[in-house]
């Protein structure tokens, strides 16, 4: 049986999409794709929340609902560092 690091394995991921140019990042840019572009949409990756940062908690908070409600799966991470 193969033991496989989760974490190794998930950056590896992304790092491979991020190079296929299957990746959107920024608040703007995601929005817009998650309104226009639901269907190529197949997760969602989100940075754990600053304390205390109410205006990034109200975004969080928006895209959650909507990944939930067209069912697309969320990733919250502590941090996202990766250099491609």
């Amino acid at each position: 049986m193969k033991v496989f690091d989760v974490n190794k394995v998930f950056t590896e991921s992304v790092i491979q999409a991020t190079k296929q140019d299957r990746v959107t990042t920024g608040l703007y840019n995601c929005a817009k794709l998650l309104q226009t572009g639901i269907e190529r949409v197949v997760i969602c990756i989100l940075p754990q929340e600053i304390p205390k940062d109410d205006l990034q908690h109200m975004q969080h908070v928006l895209i959650e609902a909507h990944c939930r409600e067209h069912r697309i799966n969320i990733i919250k991470v502590n941090h996202i560092k990766c250099s491609i």
